[in-house]
């Protein structure tokens, strides 16, 4: 088991998302994974405003 300098487990805690998307009834219904899709939609979104050109 990993620690930290703290003695805090640091092994399998993994990272907290920024932005929480919970899957839903109707989601999982319709076999969707929701979260993925906005995970998807996030970075779709970030590709485009980096490539979107910047004004002086």
């Amino acid at each position: 088991m990993a620690l930290r300098r703290d003695g805090s487990v640091f092994h399998c805690t993994g990272i907290p998302p920024t932005h929480p998307v919970a899957p839903t009834l109707a989601g999982v219904t319709a076999a969707r994974d929701e979260p993925l899709e906005a995970a998807a939609a996030w970075v779709r979104a970030e590709l485009a405003r980096r490539a979107a050109p910047t004004l002086p």
